[in-house]
């Protein structure tokens, strides 16, 4: 008897130990999924992440960007420019730059994350109160048609898996102004053995 009372005295004590609990959600559809919902924050953003990975993904073979790409300063803030589109880096994201300057990543891949069709998002609409003029805020800076901005960029630890094959969280704004959407980027290459830097 006492040798049944100290398993289960275990087994409590494991199971409210636990980070997280056992939860049933129910989609559009109506099929219900079992997901965990963990006791803080960070720790249902790490999980929310690896199920990204694990249950959403789906490689794409993107090409590197083959048009015109060229570095832009304005009041010391950098941008890359793809042809007409105007890729702006925060401060944080500055050391990521190379990634975006080679092409690797770019306009293309975003607007493609964004819509299945690749088209670039028409942003906010804006107008003048006393002309009644239409009025594009990524318009103000350079007169490019199409801006992104990328906020915050992040490699975190508990999504990397190897040199060969390294995974990002980009915190993308293309709408002018009306909040940043997070994506999930993996980027391989299969002749790197090492980690070089930000950029692959």
């Amino acid at each position: 008897m006492r040798r049944i009372l100290q398993i289960l005295l275990g087994l409590t004590l494991i199971l409210s130990s636990c980070k997280y609990n056992w939860a049933k959600i129910t989609d559009s559809n109506g099929k219900q999924y079992r997901v965990r919902e963990y006791k803080t924050n960070e720790d249902q953003q790490k999980y929310k992440a690896r199920m990204v990975f694990k249950c959403r993904y789906k490689p794409a073979t993107y090409s590197r960007y083959s048009g015109s790409i060229s570095l832009i300063t304005i009041d010391s803030f950098q941008y890359v420019r793809f042809d007409s589109v105007r890729v702006g880096l925060g401060r944080d994201t500055r050391q990521y730059i190379d990634i975006f300057s080679s092409g690797l990543l770019n306009s293309k891949i975003i607007y493609c994350m964004e819509d299945s069709l690749c088209r670039p998002n028409e942003g906010l609409e804006i107008t003048d109160v006393e002309t009644g003029n239409r009025i594009r805020p990524d318009m103000a800076i350079g007169g490019y048609k199409y801006s992104i901005n990328v906020g915050l960029i992040e490699e975190p630890k508990y999504l990397k898996l190897s040199p060969k094959q390294r995974r990002f969280m980009l915190w993308i704004d293309t709408r002018g102004g009306n909040g940043y959407d997070v994506y999930f980027v993996e980027l391989t290459n299969d002749k790197v053995n090492s980690y070089v830097g930000p950029a692959v």
